[in-house]
């Protein structure tokens, strides 16, 4: 989602504040800073359901079954794999590896996870992340946490630390000359 900030008189600038969400608040920085500039967010009681084809409600263990076989299987590739290849390459292996055939309900509930947990948070489709470096980054525990677009969301950080430099940004102008240096 693309919200507008609104910096000066000049007109407003397209900053994209994706859905203004804190992934993870314990010991987040992110979260602390939040709080400190008293930007409010709402701490999401999770819950979340998925749902089959025919809309019932998917068993949340039997959710969790199928992921933790699959990042098994992921980790076990890493560790043993000389050769990198896609995480799409990862999951085709892994439905074959487990004879599940294409468009089963396993097959569908773990694309769910790999969507809703891998692919939504790193932007991409699974057939362009690496199977060995798709997770190499940390996390942070607890749970999520939404802040409130219209009352600021990420444009009040992104204000907060952009304070000490907005008196020298200049908006619409040619831009000829850039120097580096101190």
């Amino acid at each position: 989602q693309t919200s507008y900030l609104p910096t000066s008189t000049d007109g407003d600038i397209p900053i994209d504040l994706g859905s203004a969400e804190i992934h993870g608040v314990i010991k987040n920085p992110i979260k602390k800073l939040a709080d400190d500039l008293q930007v409010p967010h709402a701490i999401s009681p999770g819950g979340d359901h998925a749902y089959d084809l025919d809309g019932n409600v998917v068993i949340q263990g039997a959710l969790d079954k199928l992921k933790g076989s699959f990042m098994s299987y992921m980790r076990r590739r890493q560790d043993e794999d000389e050769k990198d290849t896609t995480l799409q390459q990862g999951l085709d292996d892994f439905l074959k590896i487990r004879n599940i055939p294409k468009g089963h309900s396993d097959h569908l509930r773990l694309q769910y996870i790999l969507d809703t947990e891998i692919c939504h948070d790193y932007g991409a489709s699974l057939d362009e992340m690496s199977l060995f470096w798709w997770d190499d980054d940390c996390e942070f525990d607890g749970q999520e946490a939404f802040m409130g677009v219209a009352s600021g969301g990420y444009g009040k950080l992104i204000q907060k630390f952009a304070e000490p430099i907005t008196s020298h940004v200049q908006l619409r102008c040619k831009v000829t000359d850039i120097e580096y240096g101190e």
